[in-house]
């Protein structure tokens, strides 16, 4: 493949666009983390749910401590914390032996410790313990030991006038442990880096025309009109600015070369500029075929119309020339344009023929690069001029945002051009 078929791979990232379009796209991200959260609270929870070997069931038991009063110091004993209850629930024999006295025959002590936790507060004397084991009888046996062993333990020792028994849970399956929050936490940090991911990519390999600036450096041809996509928002000034002078262009007016503020072409090249051009048949060519292309016509043909209306009353008003005099005694001659669209298209061939030159119309936003580069190659392969660019469906609101710091002169020239409907002399930037 010929490297000229290739420029949309190979031009240089637009990145103030790119960090637009990001922008645009950036709820993306915390949408994807909150659908991987999802995912993986769900994955996890089936998982501990749904597999055997993996289910648990909990049970909850309820106790009330009587402390002894110290008789030395007359104050209840305080030194029985929740750490100090999990160990004595399998390390005192008052309990420890009660409970392997009625442990359930396939657990082992080891597994029972694993399996039931003691909590109490500092100042509360309600103890709860929680027993997880894999089955529900497993885990009702477990509980009714550890509730036997307690029971004996507050009567035989001298630090409690006696624990009581209050309630228990039924056994209940287990659909949410500790390790929930970790699967949540990887569900959102996987939903935020694929999502990053995506989207860098997405952006490096979107081949999508979206200012000017973009069609102008991939094809070396200077956009000629920007048509507005209805509800965007309007068009920045220095955009209406420079689709008056691309109408003139095409009826046979000067089209300057101007600069933007970074010394590059904004609107049109160098060689586009000293290119002389003199046919009024013009042909759209578009990716997107005949029915985008007649847009495209309809538009420009309407758009023109408006201008010749703008210049004659600012002439009348002027008492100068009659209409279509423009700036710098060129007569705007008027144009016929045709939809040709793409080579797929009935009309394609016949209207290419007919046209003296050709208009690439390109939808702003969409994903056509090659499409159009192919129609450029189909272009000179009938020895045809391609005048210059129409982008179309162009989002004046994002146009708006990317053209927010232009340039004072640009501003000046565009209100110039709205005021009079004139054409602006061409300026040199050194």
């Amino acid at each position: 493949m010929r490297g000229s078929e290739t420029r949309h791979l190979q031009e240089q990232m637009n990145t103030r666009s790119v960090f637009l379009q990001t922008l645009r796209r950036i709820w993306i991200v915390p949408l994807a983390c909150v659908l991987g959260g999802l995912l993986g609270f769900a994955v996890y929870t089936a998982a501990i749910t749904c597999t055997a070997g993996a289910r648990q069931y909990q049970v909850i038991s309820k106790f009330y401590i009587d402390f002894a009063v110290n008789e030395q110091t007359q104050k209840a004993y305080d030194y029985y914390n929740a750490a100090t209850w999990d160990d004595l629930l399998f390390s005192h024999p008052a309990i420890s032996d009660v409970i392997k006295k009625n442990l359930p025959s396939d657990m082992t002590m080891e597994e029972a410790r694993a399996d039931a936790k003691a909590d109490i507060l500092s100042d509360i004397r309600l103890m709860t313990v929680t027993v997880t084991a894999k089955s529900a009888d497993d885990a009702a046996q477990l509980t009714e030991g550890i509730r036997k062993g307690l029971v004996q333990f507050g009567e035989t020792q001298k630090e409690f006038d006696k624990i009581t028994f209050l309630q228990s849970t039924s056994p209940t399956l287990v659909t949410v442990d500790e390790r929930t929050r970790n699967a949540v936490l990887l569900g959102i940090f996987l939903g935020f880096l694929i999502s990053v991911c995506a989207l860098w990519l997405y952006m490096a390999l979107d081949d999508a025309v979206h200012v000017p600036e973009d069609a102008v450096r991939r094809y070396s041809l200077p956009v000629l009109y920007v048509l507005r996509k209805s509800g965007r928002g309007e068009l920045p000034a220095v955009i209406a600015a420079e689709n008056a002078i691309g109408l003139s262009a095409l009826a046979g007016g000067e089209y300057p070369g101007e600069t933007a503020a970074d010394g590059g072409a904004r609107m049109a090249t160098p060689q586009a500029a000293q290119e002389e051009v003199r046919g009024r048949i013009y042909a759209v060519i578009s990716a997107d075929g005949v029915s985008h292309a007649e847009e495209t016509a309809k538009a420009l043909q309407c758009a023109q119309e408006q201008q010749k209306k703008s210049s004659a009353a600012g002439s009348e008003g002027a008492g100068v020339g009659a209409a279509g005099e423009v700036r710098g005694d060129r007569t705007e001659e008027q144009i016929e344009i045709l939809a040709a669209g793409a080579p797929s298209d009935a009309a394609f061939a016949s209207n290419v023929r007919r046209a003296d030159c050709l208009l690439l119309a390109v939808r702003a936003g969409e994903r056509s690069g090659c499409l159009c580069e192919n129609l450029l190659a189909q272009a000179g392969a009938v020895h045809k001029t391609v005048k210059g660019i129409v982008l179309t469906d162009a989002d004046g609101r994002f146009l708006q945002r990317y053209y927010r710091a232009a340039p004072a002169h640009t501003l000046q020239q565009a209100e110039a051009v709205q005021e009079r409907g004139q054409v602006p002399e061409k300026k040199r930037h050194r």
